[in-house]
């Protein structure tokens, strides 16, 4: 596993809704660009931090390799293209709050004569870079993850088998709670877990979401809500654009829920969206 920066900039917003990452495949002159190229270098289950304005707001998983596509509806990356076809990596993302500062990085991991902070405080102008080994322990303990065991959360097709007897040996609860658990979703359809922080809520969501989608083309998405969690972001919202005549246009975007929906729409399994 293998972890990536990505410089968003402008971009970010329209490729956070598409939920994927795109470059162009040549610059303006016909040349290829080395922090384009290296979209073709992002394996399945890498991770990816997204950097935009002065803070990393989000983190993803690669769901896939990079294939050639034509230019999604994104605002970054707009000028100097030798063509609308470009590197295209579909991702999960998960939105941070709060986010990670440029400024609370320590000076330790910017220090290096090469990559993303080269000779300088601010991240160097590019679109994709791999994350130096050092920096990238300090960002996985900001987002407290375990990769290994995190993908398979955010993962498109449900391709494991997590039994009854995985779901009590991993989460530890007690069978009659995961059976009142089991009964209360499969009759409302929702359930909602309290508790204090801490508690592994979340960790016991997962689970059983796993369980609820086992050896089925079912579907797990995470949502995480925070106070800058907008109507547009999870249902859907208007997005400034341009025509082809470079007009000023608005298209509806899609949010995550909406997303959510469609992709449920092709499925036979189940569908779990969790809130965090």
């Amino acid at each position: 596993m293998k972890c990536w920066w990505v410089n968003q900039g402008d971009g970010y917003r329209e490729e956070r809704q598409l939920a994927c990452l795109w470059s162009p495949m040549l610059g303006g002159d016909g040349r290829t660009i080395p922090h384009w190229e290296a979209m073709k270098e992002i394996q399945k289950g890498d991770i990816i931090f997204h950097y935009c304005k002065g803070s990393i707001k989000a983190y993803s998983y690669a769901l896939a390799e990079a294939e050639i596509k034509e230019k999604p509806n994104t605002k970054g990356h707009s000028h100097g293209f030798q063509s609308t076809e470009g590197y295209y990596v579909k991702v999960k993302i998960t939105d941070l709050y709060p986010e990670i500062a440029v400024e609370d990085i320590p000076e330790e991991y910017k220090a290096t004569e090469l990559g993303i902070f080269a000779k300088t405080k601010f991240p160097k102008q590019g679109y994709l870079f791999p994350v130096e080994e050092h920096l990238k322990k300090f960002l996985m303990s900001q987002i407290s993850v375990q990769p290994s065991l995190d993908f398979h959360q955010y993962k498109t097709e449900i391709d494991i088998v997590f039994s009854w007897e995985d779901l009590l040996r991993e989460t530890g609860q007690n069978p009659e709670f995961l059976t009142l658990l089991d009964r209360t979703i499969k009759r409302k359809k929702q359930i909602v877990l309290t508790g204090c922080p801490g508690s592994g809520k979340t960790y016991l969501a997962d689970k059983f979401a796993q369980y609820l989608t086992r050896e089925t083309d079912g579907l797990i998405e995470i949502v995480q809500f925070h106070p800058a969690y907008t109507y547009e972001d999870f249902i859907q919202g208007l997005r400034p654009d341009t025509d082809e005549n470079n007009n000023l246009i608005y298209r509806v975007i899609p949010g995550r829920f909406l997303e959510f929906c469609n992709q449920a729409r092709q499925r036979k399994g189940n569908c779990v969206l969790e809130d965090v």
